[in-house]
C-alpha cells in the first residue's frame, strides 16, 4: 500500500483524508512545471501547493479555513518551500480577491463531501462545494485560462466537456480508481482520457 505522505504533515483528520497524496502531487508538478506561477483554490492544508513549489517558482493557496491556512504555512516550512509559497485566508468565490491573484495556471480542488456516506458523488461538477463550474468561470475570467480540476471519480467525460476540451487522468492506486484530474488549456482541440496508475 502506498504511503500518502513522506513526512508527518500538519493536518486534521477530515482534510487529511481529502488531501491529495504526495506521489500524485509530484506527478502534477511534473506536468505543470512549464508554468512559472500557480494558484490553488480550496487549498486545504496546502500539500499540493507545497509539492508544486518544488518545481514552480511561486504557488499561492487560498482557503476559507483559518486553521488550515496556518497548517499550510507549517507544511511549507516542513518541506522547505516557505519562500516559494503564499497562503491567503479568503473566499474563493470573491471576485475582488481573485482579481488580485497573478498566476499562469489555476488548480481547483473543492470539497466533494456532498456525495453522502458511501462517497458516491452525483455526476455533476456543479455539485462540489463550492461549485466547480462557478470556480472555473471565475478563475478563467479573473486569473488564467489554464485550469486544472481535481474531481470525484464519478464525473463522466461528457460533464468535463461542458467546460471545453481537456485531458482527463483517471488516477489509480492500490488497485482502484480514486479520483480524476482534468487539465484545460486554450489550445486543446479534443478531449483525451487516460489512466495514470501509481504502484508501491
Amino acid at each position: 500500500m502506498l504511503q500518502k505522505f513522506s513526512k508527518e504533515i500538519f493536518s486534521d483528520p477530515d482534510v487529511h483524508h481529502m488531501s491529495i497524496p504526495e506521489f500524485v502531487a509530484e506527478h502534477m508538478a511534473n506536468r505543470l512545471n512549464n508554468y512559472d506561477s500557480a494558484v490553488e483554490l480550496c487549498s486545504g492544508v496546502g500539500m499540493l501547493c507545497v509539492i508544486l513549489a518544488k518545481q514552480i517558482n511561486h504557488v499561492t493557496g487560498i482557503d476559507i479555513n483559518a486553521d488550515r491556512i496556518n497548517m499550510s504555512q507549517k507544511n511549507a516550512e516542513l518541506y522547505g518551500v516557505s519562500k516559494k509559497t503564499g497562503f491567503v485566508l479568503g473566499d474563493v468565490l470573491a471576485p475582488e480577491l481573485l482579481k488580485k491573484q497573478s498566476a499562469e495556471v489555476v488548480i481547483l480542488d473543492p470539497d466533494w463531501r456532498e456525495g453522502g456516506p458511501k462517497g458516491e458523488f452525483p455526476p455533476l461538477l456543479e455539485k462540489t462545494n463550492p461549485s466547480s463550474k462557478t470556480l472555473f468561470d471565475l478563475a478563467k475570467r479573473w486569473i488564467a485560462p489554464n485550469i486544472v480540476i481535481r474531481a470525484p471519480k464519478t464525473i463522466p467525460v461528457d460533464e468535463f466537456n461542458k467546460y471545453g476540451a481537456c485531458e482527463i487522468e483517471n488516477v489509480i492506486w492500490d488497485g482502484s480508481l480514486k479520483f480524476k484530474i482534468a487539465y484545460y488549456t486554450p489550445n486543446m482541440e479534443q478531449t483525451i482520457e487516460k489512466e495514470v496508475v501509481f504502484e508501491g
